[in-house]
């Protein structure tokens, strides 16, 4: 429904009408949701999120700031992506009378929601631990001799990320993290060629027909066939929004996020999640424009 509604916010009723079916029939986005990730219910805090910041910027209010930090912070919960998206759906915001107002608004919203989770887990593990522990485990599986050598680099390993759990899960996992990084400073020479696998596996350019797990295989190889269809569709929607003067960096947050997570942890086709709804709207804005008008009317 979100998508219906941002693709009628851009582009008008056929738009949405043409989002929302897109979004429901492709199989990509119902692969995701039968894995049961948190890359799935992110998504739907970031589909909300992306028309709170168009509502917030057609019209600032201290309602629509609240909102739209409200959403964003019960996103964080499920993916710390959140925190590089709050920002970057602020940037336009800023820009208008009355923007730094509803910034501080929307980040007070946002830190309502966050700062309880934080403060619990500060006393749980006896220091800070802003949202999850998992970070450590994720830059020791990312970094290590098989994700920076042979076929699986720019990937996560399990084996490079084990600990303990017999003692405090935090220190462990903090621990973990930092012989991530110094096993990366350590092979610096290898970072280019990993930070391009990871985005190459991300955005489906090595490997694309990979399948994530929790997926069924041929729903997510299907879906990535209409992937590559709809990536000149969204071009083409971008351009169209551009020629019309319509406001696209909120569309584009998502693609910022996957592309920094991806550069930062490792390359996986699940995290492009919340940027393949970006490409849904934008795709649709495109085919409202190509399809014959009585055909958009009987959508």
């Amino acid at each position: 429904a979100a998508l219906g509604l941002l693709g009628r916010r851009l582009a008008g009723d056929r738009a949405g009408l043409l989002a929302a079916a897109v979004a429901a029939l492709y199989p990509t986005l119902i692969a995701a949701d039968g894995a049961m990730m948190t890359e799935s219910l992110y998504g739907v805090f970031a589909a909300v999120a992306m028309l709170a910041a168009y509502r917030l910027l057609d019209a600032p209010s201290l309602g629509r700031a609240l909102v739209l930090g409200l959403v964003l912070g019960v996103g964080a919960h499920a993916r710390a992506e959140a925190l590089l998206m709050l920002p970057l759906l602020l940037v336009g915001v800023l820009r208008r009378p009355g923007g730094l107002k509803a910034a501080a608004a929307v980040c007070a919203a946002f830190a309502v929601v966050l700062v309880p989770w934080t403060v619990r887990n500060w006393s749980a593990f006896d220091r800070p631990v802003l949202i999850a522990t998992e970070g450590g485990e994720t830059l020791a599986g990312a970094n290590c001799d098989v994700t920076y050598y042979g076929e699986r680099i720019g990937t996560w390993q399990v084996s490079c990320a084990a600990f303990s759990g017999r003692g405090n899960e935090a220190a462990e996992l903090n621990e973990a993290g930092r012989k991530g990084i110094r096993f990366a400073r350590e092979h610096v020479g290898r970072l280019p060629l990993v930070a391009g696998a990871r985005l190459a596996r991300t955005w489906g350019l090595w490997r694309p027909f990979a399948v994530p797990e929790g997926r069924r295989a041929w729903v997510q190889q299907i879906g990535t066939a209409l992937y590559f269809v709809l990536i000149p569709l969204a071009v083409y929607g971008f351009i169209l929004l551009r020629r019309s003067r319509v406001p696209v960096w909120i569309l584009m947050a998502p693609f910022i996020t996957v592309t920094v997570t991806a550069l930062l942890a490792y390359g996986s086709i699940r995290f492009r999640h919340s940027a393949e709804l970006s490409l849904v709207v934008l795709a649709a804005v495109a085919l409202d424009r190509l399809l014959p008008s009585a055909w958009a009317e009987a959508a």
